[in-house]
């Protein structure tokens, strides 16, 4: 049996998600032939037969709000090696930019393009771009600077968004994969190999909260974006790392 390839908005929701895939596959589909089989179909584990389930296309996808607040939020946001941007007016901005055209159907649909769709990081950042008219920005400078992705393929993809439009602005802007946020993070502080990274709110503060207080530190992340960043703003300072504005991209699950 296969499952339906989708790749979540959000890495804090992989977890809630596929705890939905998982119990659709352990009950009952009510109706034969829902796992992707012929009409009366099924499939027999563990010795009792279930109903076989359906494919579900890779495109559509329930969307469920968050309404209790019960979720840390995750909007996407830039992190920035400090002392790379001390003097400079324009970095942040158009990273800012960015951010602002990040809703959360705009990043499903960036990931759908790659995930499922199968176009390069590159091709699908390019376009967005150009469609959100971020390709012709009025802000200027120039210097190079490197944007650090984690080794999936969003954050490949928010990484070109931002050397993109950085590069449409006069730097001369690359990206490099550089691995996992324990990679990564120290990477980011020196700032000698990258000085900018698409991350996360409330898993970058949790994470440097930890790093910075110690591993039982009391959480400081939570469901208000606004306390979350300004948690992360100190946090930042401690280390040398300061950040843009968050995309207005809310915390959401995402199940078939």
């Amino acid at each position: 049996m296969k499952f339906p390839r989708t790749h979540l908005s959000l890495p804090r929701a992989l977890g809630a998600a596929v705890a939905v895939v998982g119990l659709t596959f352990l009950t009952a589909c009510g109706e034969p032939g829902s796992a992707g089989g012929s009409g009366g179909s099924s499939t027999s584990t563990g010795g009792s037969s279930v109903a076989a389930c359906e494919a579900v296309p890779g495109d559509e996808l329930v969307v469920l709000d968050d309404d209790k607040r019960l979720q840390t939020v995750d909007n996407i946001i830039p992190a920035i090696n400090a002392a790379a941007v001390e003097g400079d007016d324009t970095i942040v901005p158009l990273l800012d930019s960015v951010s602002a055209a990040l809703d959360t159907d705009t990043l499903i649909s960036l990931n759908k393009a790659v995930d499922v769709d199968r176009r390069t990081s590159k091709e699908v950042a390019e376009e967005f771009v150009a469609d959100a008219g971020l390709d012709a920005p009025e802000q200027s400078g120039s210097g190079k600077i490197v944007i650090g992705a984690a080794d999936f393929a969003e954050s490949a993809t928010l990484g070109t968004i931002y050397a993109t439009v950085l590069n449409a602005a006069g730097y001369d802007a690359e990206v490099t994969t550089i691995g996992n946020r324990e990679t990564y993070l120290p990477a980011l502080e020196d700032g000698k190999q990258v000085q900018i990274i698409p991350e996360y709110v409330g898993t970058l503060t949790e994470f440097i909260n930890k790093d910075v207080n110690g591993a039982d530190a009391e959480a400081v992340a939570s469901s208000d974006l606004d306390g979350t960043v300004e948690a992360l703003t100190g946090l930042g300072e401690e280390i040398g790392l300061v950040f843009g504005q968050p995309s207005p991209l809310r915390t959401r699950t995402r199940s078939p």
